[in-house]
């Protein structure tokens, strides 16, 4: 089987304590030869993706018409925006993968420099001229005060109907 990967062996750890007899006997010793076996017949199953990549190797080797660097950048941001916890070292991994099969890629492309505003000693004119002010906006109509209801709340006192002024 060769040497497992940490991930591997933390799967067939956790197989192998997932199940722990209350009684312990010499039959249950077979639950860690359980979890190898098992172990061992997915990784037999998934030996067809180590043809699958040897096959697509031999497959991007012969692509001549494809401008490598844009296809790059294309799968690059596809997997930025579709994988959100891709693993650090993928990327570099896979341009290494690319250069064994002879297609060469700029892992990181050179972005285009922003220009300078340092780079003129004077504005021209087109910077700065002057834009017009937007229009001021119109003034909304005054709104009529209507006398309040008898039974409304105020700040200050009114007069009362039943009370004449002094003189």
């Amino acid at each position: 089987m060769g040497v497992l990967s940490v991930e591997t062996q933390r799967i067939r750890n956790f197989l192998a304590e997932a199940v722990i007899p209350a009684i312990p006997n010499p039959s249950t010793i077979l639950l860690q030869g359980t979890a190898e076996q098992w172990l061992q017949t997915n990784l037999q199953i998934l030996e067809h993706y180590r043809d699958t990549i040897s096959t697509t190797k031999q497959d991007l080797g012969q692509t001549n018409d494809v401008d490598n660097q844009e296809a790059w950048q294309v799968a690059v941001k596809w997997v930025n925006k579709k994988i959100k916890s891709l693993h650090p070292d993928a990327l570099g991994n896979a341009a290494e993968d690319l250069g064994d099969i002879g297609i060469i890629v700029n892992r990181f492309p050179k972005k285009q420099p922003l220009p300078s505003l340092m780079a003129t000693s004077q504005p021209s004119k087109s910077q700065t001229q002057k834009l017009p002010h937007p229009p001021k906006p119109t003034p909304l109509p005054p709104t009529q005060t209507t006398p309040p209801s008898a039974d409304a709340h105020t700040l200050f006192p009114r007069p009362r109907p039943d009370h004449s002024p002094l003189n």
